[in-house]
């Protein structure tokens, strides 16, 4: 390697590639750049497909699978559920309880039961579990071959503005924008999507640069509500820290800061 004294100093270093090709330090900056990209873009799409890994099918939508202490549930779009359960306390086990509603991502025909665990038709989000495994042990059998052999999710608070990520019919990832009122506890707004939200993906999840759940898409693309945070179109969808139930985020939260414990060996 040499040096000239009298360049200017981004192209002071020389050096040669595996071509014998002499390259100044702007190729090699860009070369490390480039290099420390794909290192960056090799771990979004490990993250993106273990996010993927975490969504089944929810009758003519998706869902997708999260951790509540030792269960995992599924989340989805309250619109999904074939029909809401009666809001009083003693409600039979028959009217919160859904016949052949999920099956992996992909499967036509639905075969799996669930429950209910809680219904918000205003902003639109819902919390499924195991059938009565007294009951109906055989269909709570199902339920948990299915969700243990999906990858949980995580899900975090989303971004004032920022990138996000959903996923289409044909399973692969785009790019929208992602934002909320934090003052007036808005809802998720989508908009800047590099395709259609289309039917079918009602359910699925809002993902983050880093592969967490941020909220759940319920509102196409062509509903066209005007966008308040910005003089844009763009759709209001369910944000998971705003319209879980507070026993889910209380035990993530938990959970979170049990793994945060551990491995600071606390």
């Amino acid at each position: 390697m040499t040096t000239d004294a009298t360049l200017p100093n981004r192209a002071l270093v020389r050096a040669r590639d595996s071509s014998g090709r002499t390259m100044s330090s702007k190729d090699i900056f860009a070369s490390d750049r480039n290099h420390d990209l794909g290192i960056s873009g090799r771990r979004s799409s490990r993250r993106h497909q273990k996010a993927k890994s975490a969504v089944v099918t929810v009758g003519e939508g998706r869902g997708f699978v999260v951790t509540c202490r030792q269960d995992r549930l599924v989340l989805t779009a309250a619109h999904c559920l074939p029909f809401f359960p009666l809001c009083h306390s003693m409600s039979d086990l028959g009217e919160r309880t859904y016949k052949a509603l999920l099956a992996p991502l992909g499967d036509s025909e639905p075969a799996v039961w669930a429950e209910c665990l809680f219904a918000d038709p205003v902003a639109d989000i819902a919390v499924l579990g195991s059938p009565d495994n007294q009951e109906l042990y055989e269909q709570a059998d199902a339920y948990e071959a299915l969700v243990e052999s999906a990858t949980p999710i995580a899900f975090a608070d989303a971004p004032l503005k920022g990138k996000g990520w959903l996923l289409s019919l044909e399973g692969e990832w785009f790019g929208c924008t992602v934002q909320y009122m934090k003052r007036v506890k808005s809802p998720l707004w989508i908009s800047n999507t590099a395709q259609p939200i289309v039917g079918g993906m009602s359910g699925s999840p809002v993902i983050s640069h880093d592969g967490a759940a941020i909220g759940i898409v319920a509102v196409g693309t062509s509903s066209g509500f005007q966008d308040r945070c910005e003089d844009q179109y763009g759709s209001p969808n369910p944000m998971l820290v705003r319209d879980l139930p507070g026993w889910l985020l209380y035990a993530q939260t938990n959970h979170s800061r049990r793994k945060k414990w551990l491995a600071r060996g606390d």
